[in-house]
């Protein structure tokens, strides 16, 4: 009997081993002296000569230091909008967007949707090859305005089949509204 209790005792012992060497080999794993991380320069920037920065119109960078001077590589950048230099990718100025665009300024609640302001396929100076670009606009639920497709039922649920949703005229927390989305790819 002594001899298979020694033989338990000497199996708990090393099963005890095991379990600590693999805790300790878990924990050095675990902790690196190496550290990684995005630098985030307090700047802006125009990739694929897209200017990516707080401001609609091209031309523009608005936290660039050398703004609007001719030898600054970022000036002539594209953005949504035509501004000084470069070109804006949406159309707002076709006499096709001029009824949405009247009643955009005059300050209508309506929907609205302008399509990219060159053809499929455009390809720029820089060599940069424009796919597509929308701009969408929503109603807005300020004040007395009501959406014309909100969500009409609680069980209305993202990974549903949208032909399932019901949607109808209501308001929604103005928080929660979503008024203007805007797409391109190059």
């Amino acid at each position: 009997m002594k001899n298979f209790t020694i033989r338990i005792l000497d199996s708990v012992v090393k099963s005890k081993q095991i379990t600590l060497w693999s805790l300790v080999c878990f924990f050095i794993l675990g902790t690196t002296t190496q550290v990684f991380s995005q630098a985030v320069p307090l700047e802006t920037s125009a990739p694929a000569n897209f200017g990516v920065d707080a401001d609609a119109y091209s031309g523009i960078l608005t936290f660039d230091t050398d703004a609007g001077d001719p030898d600054d590589p970022d000036f002539g950048t594209d953005d949504w909008l035509e501004g000084l230099s470069g070109l804006g990718v949406i159309d707002e100025t076709s006499a096709a967007n001029a009824g949405a665009r009247d009643s955009l300024f005059q300050d209508f609640n309506i929907n609205a949707e302008f399509r990219m302001s060159q053809d499929f396929g455009f390809l720029d100076v820089n060599n940069n090859r424009w796919l597509d670009a929308v701009f969408a606009r929503d109603q807005r639920t300020n004040g007395n305005n009501t959406d014309m497709n909100v969500f009409g039922a609680s069980a209305d649920k993202n990974f549903d089949d949208p032909a399932t949703w019901t949607i109808k005229d209501g308001s929604v927390p103005q928080k929660n509204d979503i008024i203007d989305g805007y797409a391109h790819i190059r």
